[in-house]
């Protein structure tokens, strides 16, 4: 599994702001990636398979069509311990 999906590509996927997706992992509301502080800075990682398993299957399409970073993004079921995410 490679990648990372971008903050506002989540945040247009869920329909929600990206503050909303800031703030979310900040605090660890979000079960699908991570924030850290960095001096006065943020960093931020979204794992796809957590965001995918967060969002359900009926996402598939939206989160393969939503990504912004000009690759090719396939999606795998999870719940048969398959890949779930592959960038080409």
């Amino acid at each position: 599994m490679v990648g990372n999906i971008k903050v506002v590509d989540a945040a247009r996927i869920m329909g929600k702001s990206q503050q909303f997706v800031r703030i979310g992992l900040q605090r660890g509301l979000l079960p699908f990636g991570t924030a850290i502080q960095m001096t006065s800075m943020w960093t931020y990682h979204i794992s796809p398979k957590l965001f995918y398993e967060y969002m359900g299957p009926e996402f598939k399409e939206i989160i393969e069509k939503e990504c912004s970073d000009g690759r090719k993004h396939n999606w795998f079921n999870w719940r048969n311990n398959k890949v779930i995410h592959e960038v080409k």
